[in-house]
């Protein structure tokens, strides 16, 4: 659309060619090292605005030797950045689940990612990492 005039306001970014999109993953897994679940690269001469994300840890089997688990959907935006991230102590005695849901309200630019990482450092056990991104893509 070509403004002719700077008294014609800019559409709202709903109205520039917008793309609804969603990353997700849903994985049941025992100890790991940093893996990288899904990833989203916002392409040129376009934005990004998230407006969900959701991660979620729930314990299947128990672990022999507890110790730090993670599941984060972030983004790596140097001028704008969330984080939904679940940092936990595996559990010996109980299988636990957590959730942790957020309305995002950040835009992302073209080259920035939206990523999903899951670690597991305990010692046996089994994990299911839930994780889910949504947001709309438009012109910049």
């Amino acid at each position: 659309m070509k403004v002719t005039s700077y008294a014609v306001a800019r559409p709202a970014f709903y109205d520039r060619s917008s793309l609804s999109g969603r990353k997700s993953s849903n994985v049941v897994s025992g100890p790991h090292a940093v893996t990288t679940r899904f990833t989203y690269t916002v392409p040129a001469s376009r934005k990004a605005f998230v407006e969900t994300a959701f991660v979620k840890y729930n314990q299947v089997t128990l672990p022999t030797v507890t110790g730090l688990v993670v599941n984060s959907v972030s983004t790596d935006g140097t001028t704008t950045s969330t984080n939904v991230s679940l940092s936990v102590n595996s559990s010996i005695a109980t299988l636990t689940a957590l959730t942790l849901f957020t309305t995002g309200n950040c835009t992302i630019f073209a080259g920035e990612t939206i990523q999903d990482l899951t670690y597991d450092g305990s010692t046996g056990g089994t994990i299911q990492f839930t994780s889910d991104c949504r947001y709309v893509e438009f012109d910049a």
